[in-house]
């Protein structure tokens, strides 16, 4: 148990300006598995896809929620972060879905020693809100924010029209107005915000060894 470490990394989302970013904190005596899960919650995606982790020029795999795994390289889950040895500031990558190509970059930035009564892992600070999973992409998730930087304000500005429109005044806001178009307008108007608390509920959950975290998966909540 002393000889448990914290390693405090800095995940990043490739090909995407402004940047999407994570900063967390996680022991480690934990997997790769872990590690795994640990982004799956940090972008509030499904780990409905194949993954990769790419260290040292080898290749990891671990299995995804409905039992699949890439088999160009080596099943990770139950390999120690520890073990791998990295050194401060050593950059790696991790792959998700290979036909979207979402890739990250890892950059373990801190090595420190854990503090008492707190539970790891734990996100610290972030930029950006996560893209949906299934959108296409970075370069198809760029193209669409281009697309509803205008999109966004047309469509706040129509509800709000909606609303004072008094031939409206006795129909409900889904009779007056598409619902799932205002909430696509209100994540693109919220594009660079995340929201830590609701990530860390999930990663606490985690850390209790409380099967709950998994509900993460089933939210899909894009942060």
């Amino acid at each position: 148990m002393n000889n448990i470490k914290i390693y405090q990394f800095k995940v990043r989302l490739k090909d995407v300006n402004p940047m999407i970013w994570r900063r967390f904190m996680i022991q480690s005596d934990k997997t790769l598995k872990d590690l795994h899960y640990v982004i799956q919650m940090l972008m509030g995606w499904t780990d409905y896809h194949l993954n990769e982790f790419i260290i040292h020029s080898k290749r990891y795999s671990i299995f995804n929620m409905i039992g699949n795994a890439s088999p160009n390289g080596k099943y990770g889950s139950n390999i120690k972060l520890e073990d791998l040895k990295f050194k401060k500031n050593e950059k790696f990558l991790y792959s998700y879905d290979f036909t979207a190509r979402w890739e990250f970059e890892i950059r373990l930035e801190k090595i420190e020693l854990p503090q008492k009564q707190k539970l790891y892992p734990t996100c610290i600070s972030g930029s950006g809100a996560s893209p949906d999973e299934e959108c296409g992409g970075p370069y198809r998730f760029s193209e669409l924010k281009d697309y509803w930087a205008i999109k966004a304000d047309d469509i706040l500005i129509e509800f709000l029209k909606t609303l004072t429109d008094k031939k409206n005044s006795k129909k409900t806001l889904s009779e007056a107005f598409d619902r799932g178009e205002l909430r696509e307008a209100y994540y693109w108007l919220n594009i660079d915000k995340y929201e830590r608390k609701e990530i860390n509920k999930f990663l606490t959950l985690y850390a209790k060894g409380d099967e709950r975290w998994q509900e993460a998966f089933d939210e899909v909540i894009y942060l």
